[in-house]
């Protein structure tokens, strides 16, 4: 069975933008709390551990009828949670630069233009849900917007960087203020992280 990816930074790293509670719930609590449902299902369709997550959640076809959308929801929540927590590791730039620069200037037109519009997806995006910047399949940027734990892989994206807009990810500090949340948010990612990622995947 899978287990919990471990975040690398204690709990108040992010400290002031995220506090440590939210930091401590979200990822031992959520994160895992998916993680567990997943697992259950796995073993119930007898499905092949032995791929990552962003390959099995591929093979939705061979997951019965009855267990379909509580596969896609868990699976989801884990993959786009430890894509989350990994870009947010402290410790890198939070500027973007070099290949990232580039690919986000090519699709968006300026850094300004992509960060104006992540901030308008994140703040307006009704209910729960997600923000991610992803190569779409012709390998061009993208904002992809994404209710509840839906993941973009099942539409042919590689998300690179994103941003949880579900009430738990920000609530205990910021309550129905979430324009603050998002604004604050590009201050602790680290862009070396994206960076890293948008190479790997642009190949």
């Amino acid at each position: 069975m899978y287990e919990l990816k471990k975040i690398s930074y204690n709990f108040d790293a992010l400290e002031p933008v995220i506090d440590a509670k939210t930091i401590e719930i979200h990822h031992t609590k959520h994160h895992q709390n998916y993680l567990n449902k997943l697992n259950d299902i796995i073993k119930k369709n007898n499905l092949d551990v032995s791929k990552s997550l962003e390959e099995l959640i591929l093979d939705v076809d061979q997951v019965n009828d009855a267990d379909k959308v509580g596969f896609l929801f868990n699976i989801g929540g884990v993959i786009n949670h430890d894509l989350y927590f990994e870009i947010l590791k402290p410790g890198g730039s939070n500027e973007i630069s070099g290949s990232l620069k580039e690919g986000i200037e090519s699709s968006f037109g300026s850094v300004d233009a992509f960060i104006e519009e992540f901030a308008q997806k994140a703040s307006t995006l009704m209910g729960s849900g997600w923000v991610f910047l992803a190569l779409n399949p012709n390998k061009e940027l993208e904002l992809v917007r994404a209710n509840n734990q839906e993941s973009p892989i099942s539409h042919g994206f590689d998300p690179i960087m994103v941003i949880d807009v579900w009430e738990h990810a920000y609530y205990l500090k910021y309550q129905n203020l979430r324009p603050d949340y998002v604004t604050n948010f590009l201050d602790i990612v680290n862009f070396d992280v994206v960076k890293e990622l948008y190479d790997e995947k642009v190949k």
